[in-house]
């Protein structure tokens, strides 16, 4: 039987050559849409399980413009879960829901879920007024209701764990498989013996020890703690003394008061002792003028003063936002007239003061302007230099309107203190930038239909600086 000659010892037609010629003249991107379309078809993966239960529903009250978020969940989960041939799994309705709001977490009853996840109108909040637990807010649901605003579902039969296992720890860890794609090493860990043999990576041990840290002081800092610490240090402002036991113990005194108030009254929601608190600090802060410098120097030094930035713009709450931003106004007014000689010869820019101004403007025009619903203290930092005496600040306080009733002697149609601040913002030409930040083109955009920032501080600056 004669074979017909398909081999590559066969002549080619002019068909073909032409089709090849066109081939070898085709755009690179041409080539790879068809080598893309050519590929094989990969059919996804079958699933093995269709069976599902909810196990959580992220709620919302309010509008979409305004309100608030809180969930509801399963928590016989994991390990306590029922076994998956155990018909009684699906019986969601029977485990234990607790209602996690904020920083409530209490017992919740799954028959409540329609009453609470359904949009009812005639309810506002939730089981707990949604913020009612929150100062008396009374929830955003009014007329609007709340209604479940995400659904989490589980799976009965459940996948195993994937575990990424650094290279590092490889050779300590038996049966893994290596990923060529990603390069990465991976640890397979059956669903119901969790994770607590093998710790994931750093993130787990991060998240662990802040969780750790968090209990701790929510357990330790009570209000009756910071009352407690607040009469010390009241004791400790007493001391009037200039030797170098009261300087030490005044010193360390700063030191709890920063810990306190900075680190852990401005982040805590029951914060009402934070007022007192700043007060104290102020009282141990008028007697020792290096005390003073030190502390705004490490606060500076510290990340380049994110500590204030943290408190002054990105805090959501109104209370440590005024009573920080008050102290910081009264301690760089301190500043300045401690450095008064300084900041009026050619070494200005040596000075504690210069640094703090720069470091407020280097944020100015982009992370304040984008905080402007609340940038009110931090523009009071420029008004309180630029035209107030520490005196006049601490009055301000007092007197809970940040306008003091202190009338300070005038040289030449200015106070010393404002003398000193406005030679201060010609000469560094801080002046211009706060007019080109009021009057000029935005670079973000600050504002909108309803409301608008108050620039009122700038302005009192710009004002003084046009009369005189």
């Amino acid at each position: 039987m004669k074979k017909e000659n398909r081999g590559k010892d066969r002549q080619k037609t002019a068909e073909e050559i032409e089709e090849e010629q066109k081939l070898e003249t085709v755009d690179p991107e041409s080539a790879k849409q068809k080598a893309e379309q050519e590929e094989e078809f990969v059919e996804p993966e079958q699933d093995d399980c269709y069976e599902y239960k909810l196990v959580g529903v992220n709620v919302h009250s309010g509008t979409a413009n305004a309100g608030h978020y809180w969930s509801y969940i399963n928590t016989v989960r994991g390990m306590e879960e029922k076994n998956e041939n155990d018909p009684a799994w699906m019986e969601t309705d029977n485990d234990e829901w607790m209602e996690f709001n904020d920083s409530t977490v209490k017992d919740w009853k799954y028959s409540e879920l329609k009453s609470e996840c359904f949009g009812d109108k005639d309810k506002g909040g939730s089981s707990s007024g949604g913020m009612g637990g929150f100062g008396g807010w009374g929830g955003w649901g009014g007329k609007y209701g709340k209604s479940g605003y995400m659904l989490f579902y589980e799976r009965k039969v459940k996948k195993p764990i994937k575990v990424v296992v650094p290279k590092e720890e490889v050779e300590k860890h038996q049966d893994l498989v290596h990923l060529k794609e990603t390069d990465e090493h991976i640890k397979f860990i059956p669903y119901r013996e969790g994770v607590d043999k093998v710790k994931p990576n750093q993130i787990f041990s991060k998240v662990h020890e802040d969780n750790s840290k968090f209990t701790f002081e929510n357990d330790i800092y009570s209000i009756e703690f910071f009352e407690f610490v607040n009469k010390i240090m009241q004791s400790v402002s007493s001391f009037k003394g200039l030797d170098e036991a009261s300087k030490e113990m005044r010193a360390g005194a700063i030191k709890v008061g920063k810990r306190a108030s900075f680190d852990i009254l401005a982040r805590y929601f029951y914060n009402s002792s934070i007022k007192e608190f700043m007060q104290t600090l102020i009282d141990i802060f008028a007697q020792d003028d290096q005390l003073v410098l030190d502390f705004v120097k490490e606060i500076l030094e510290h990340e380049e003063g994110e500590q204030i930035f943290e408190i002054l713009l990105d805090c959501q709450d109104s209370p440590p936002r005024n009573s920080i931003g008050q102290t910081f106004a009264w301690l760089l007014a301190k500043c300045k007239m401690i450095e008064a000689k300084e900041l009026e010869s050619d070494r200005y820019e040596e000075t504690i003061s210069h640094k703090f101004m720069q470091t407020i403007k280097n944020v100015l025009k982009g992370r304040a302007a984008k905080a402007w619903t609340r940038f009110d203290r931090y523009l009071e930092l420029y008004q309180a230099f630029a035209l107030q005496s520490p005196e006049e600040v601490l009055d301000g306080i007092k007197n809970q309107s940040g306008v003091s009733q202190i009338k300070s002697e005038e040289v030449d149609g200015m106070t010393e203190a404002a003398k000193i601040g406005m030679n201060y913002f010609f000469k560094s030409g801080l002046i211009d930038i706060i007019v080109d930040f009021v009057f000029g083109e935005k670079v973000v955009a600050m504002g909108n239909t309803y409301s608008q920032p108050c620039l009122t501080p700038l302005t009192k600056i710009i004002s003084v600086m046009t009369s005189k």
